[in-house]
């Protein structure tokens, strides 16, 4: 097992995984426990760029008054600052301040400095993710994400499993991952959908589905969990929120195909509103109105339909195909 601070090949390899793009020209310096910024790290590699990290379960204390200048800080665990310390970073450098990991104690004299007379100030209690830079007001920010996640929802028809989702905003995005597990923690991929943004990017809400055969999960309890992850064009990758089905077996809602492209619907009387919204398969909305349950609907082009009921916040989606 490999020791905090050995300077063996698998840990430089750990080191060098940790900070996607870093080559061995760079100089990383490592914590090595708990201890002080000046006595409390170990490094590797001899140029640019200069980036410190802060494990997990290490708490290390800035016990200096300035720093030649740092390109990245990424903290895992937790940096706590002395009254009056600071530490200095490059024009282009970033504090990352990572889920899980925390900024605390100091003054208004413990800062964060860059050029120009910029800088982030304490005192100090902060949780992440969060990031500074030069450029971010003089404060931590939410770091910004490829894509806004306007939503996220998952139904379950007789067959087939349903996931349809929004996006705000898209920027350098390639594709989505749909992704289910059967217990929360661990996940399988089942199926790809690829940006509708033109080269990647968009600033308009764009919707998206897939469906997937139902027999792909085992409903362990009677139930399963959803996510989707996004991949951008760097192969960097963030992930929506976990959406749970159940599978007990009970439809509240049909959908009743009466020949090729005309369709209605059954759906069980609870008293509440019911909204329809039709997509095509490549997201694009064709119909969006208050659901008529003795209403007949037809479909004029060929293709795959998804046909989405909303009620109360909770959508069921369900799919018609018409040749």
């Amino acid at each position: 097992m490999l020791k905090k601070g050995s300077h063996t090949l698998g840990f430089l390899l750990v080191l060098f995984l940790l900070v996607p793009g870093v080559s061995n020209a760079a100089t990383v310096f490592t914590s090595t426990g708990t201890g002080n910024w000046s006595t409390s790290f170990s490094s590797s590699g001899s140029g640019s760029p200069l980036i410190y990290i802060i494990q997990s379960g290490d708490t290390i204390t800035v016990d200096v008054n300035g720093t030649s200048g740092i390109d990245t800080i990424r903290i895992f665990g937790t940096l706590n600052f002395n009254n009056g310390n600071k530490l200095d970073l490059s024009a282009s450098g970033v504090v990352q301040l990572e889920n899980g990991g925390s900024i605390g104690a100091g003054n208004g004299g413990s800062k964060f400095r860059f050029p120009g007379g910029t800088s982030i100030s304490g005192p100090f209690s902060l949780s992440g993710p969060l990031e500074g830079t030069g450029t971010t007001g003089g404060a931590f920010v939410p770091p910004f994400l490829p894509v806004d996640w306007l939503g996220v929802q998952a139904s379950i028809g007789a067959d087939q499993i349903e996931v349809v989702w929004q996006t705000g905003s898209e920027l350098n995005n390639n594709y989505f991952v749909i992704q289910y597990s059967e217990t929360g923690s661990e996940w399988s991929d089942c199926g790809t959908v690829y940006s509708l943004s033109v080269g990647g990017n968009s600033d308009i809400v764009l919707d998206y589905s897939y469906s997937f055969d139902k027999n792909v999960l085992s409903f362990r309890e009677g139930k399963c969990f959803l996510r989707i992850k996004q991949v951008d064009f760097d192969n960097e990758v963030s992930f929506s929120n976990v959406k749970m089905i159940k599978n007990d077996g009970e439809e509240e809602i049909k959908v009743v195909q009466l020949n090729n492209n005309l369709f209605t619907t059954n759906v069980k009387e609870n008293g509440e509103e019911v909204f329809l919204k039709i997509l095509t398969l490549e997201g694009s909305t064709i119909l969006n109105e208050i659901l008529i349950p003795t209403k007949k609907y037809k479909l004029v082009l060929p293709g795959l339909y998804i046909i989405l009921f909303e009620s109360k916040g909770e959508i069921t989606s369900r799919k018609i195909i018409v040749h």
